[in-house]
């Protein structure tokens, strides 16, 4: 049901020309107004709020000290993740040009210089270069293929030319306790073939946003050992 008070302070929020400082659970965010996910924020408005918690959950019971953040937006995992005391290492993958700099923005908002390393690259199963289409006014659900975007074309206004590279090329680590979180907007099967060494070599536990076309996402984890995690919502994984 929605809120008339958070309606409130979406529109309100909407007023300001400039970003704004908010905060959620204790961090600090760089937030733009005109922008979906941030003007969330921005009012109080519930964000993701049960997938973060189950997050924070796994690592703690896991005992988890690396975060993957694949398609990581202006940050909001891999800085409330990386606030985590147990976590030593985040790497953050975003390759739009506007939310990789606000990401580096709220890295240093939260003092996660020394934990943090952003990445300006979209994750695949394949190098190359790749044109990706951005809302601006929603710049969370950017995505390099409109087929199945499930929402018109005709708003998806801006385009940037990025780089695409596999994650078994960028970070290669072997025996971690990972938390890896895959939010692509379509990709997230392109995102797992090229991660497969990763997938071998590491345990932990993997959220992942599966669109209807990715059926097949469970059965690749599963050669590797990730196995349901048996909750509800996103689909979470979980290894050793």
């Amino acid at each position: 049901m929605r809120n008339p008070l958070h309606s409130l302070k979406k529109r309100l929020a909407r007023l300001r020309r400039f970003p704004s400082i908010g905060q959620r659970d204790g961090a600090r965010f760089v937030l733009d107004p005109a922008n979906w996910i941030d003007n969330r924020l921005l009012a109080g408005a519930p964000y993701e709020n049960a997938q973060l918690a189950l997050a924070r959950q796994l690592i703690r019971a896991r005992g988890i000290n690396l975060v993957v953040d694949i398609g990581a937006n202006f940050g909001l995992y891999t800085v409330l993740l990386g606030l985590e005391p147990g976590v030593a290492e985040v790497h953050a993958f975003e390759p739009v040009a506007r939310n990789y700099n606000q990401l580096l923005g709220n890295v240093f908002c939260n003092r996660l210089d020394a934990k943090v390393t952003a990445h300006r690259l979209a994750l695949g199963e394949a190098a190359g270069a790749a044109t990706i289409h951005i809302d601006p006014r929603s710049t969370g659900v950017s995505r390099l293929d409109l087929a199945g975007a499930g929402r018109d074309a005709a708003v998806f206004t801006q385009r940037e030319t990025i780089e695409v590279r596999r994650l078994d090329d960028v970070l290669r680590v072997a025996g971690r306790s990972a938390y890896v979180k895959i939010d692509v907007e379509g990709g997230a099967m392109g995102v797992l073939r090229g991660m497969t060494a990763f997938l071998a070599a590491n345990r932990g536990a993997l959220q992942v946003e599966i669109s209807l076309a990715e059926a097949g996402a469970g059965a690749l984890l599963a050669q590797f050992g990730w196995l349901p995690a048996g909750v509800e919502g996103d689909s979470f994984f979980v290894k050793g």
